[in-house]
């Protein structure tokens, strides 16, 4: 038997490069709004009401109110911004692949919004998993215990055969505290780590 059944990926910083920064670009340009008081409303209103399930037309709503921004601008603007802003990191997603022809389970767990949970499904994403996990589907966020278990449960492992990789130290911790293998994703070439693991 070998070390570990699973494998969990994150998918900003991970899977993709990290998205933050370009989004707000996008965002803000989209919203004609400056980009530090449009990150700084974010953090306040948008980040874990997003990714709990809010739909983003009442974000915007608030958005509008606030910035006094004409208000028949689209409402459902996270999806195209996903698709201008997400670069995928290849080697890791054929990292992905070879798990999986090797015989693991692999799992996608991510702090992520309904827009961006479209955009996966619609570029059949889903195919390099068996099972994906979205905060904003779940209505609790990374590194919440409940949403570890909740993939667990689904990848039809226990914690301590299954690997969870983060590029939030607050994230691996979560995970760590339930027997999970946590690796500390920083650079494209951790997938040594988790080779070293598995």
């Amino acid at each position: 038997m070998r070390k570990k059944e699973a494998i969990i990926f994150d998918w900003g910083g991970v899977l993709i490069d990290n998205p933050t920064v370009k989004m707000f670009n996008y965002l803000s340009n989209y919203f004609n709004v400056n980009e530090k008081e449009l990150i700084k409303f974010y953090r306040t209103n948008c980040d874990k009401a997003l990714q709990t399930g809010t739909e983003e037309e009442k974000i915007w709503e608030d958005l509008y109110k606030k910035f006094k921004i004409d208000g028949s601008k689209k409402t459902k603007i996270w999806k195209e911004a996903v698709e201008n802003c997400f670069v995928d990191r290849k080697e890791v997603w054929n990292f992905v692949s070879e798990l999986r022809e090797k015989g693991y389970k692999t799992g996608f767990l991510s702090n992520t919004e309904k827009g961006a949970v479209e955009y996966f499904w619609e570029n059949g994403y889903g195919e390099y998993f068996d099972t994906a996990v979205f905060s904003c589907d779940e209505g609790i966020v990374k590194p919440n215990e409940k949403i570890y278990r909740v993939t667990l449960e689904r990848l039809g492992v226990v914690a301590n055969q299954a690997v969870f990789v983060d590029d939030k130290k607050e994230n691996i911790e979560g995970a760590e505290k339930l027997g999970i293998t946590g690796v500390l994703f920083t650079k494209r070439t951790d997938i040594e780590k988790i080779s070293a693991i598995i």
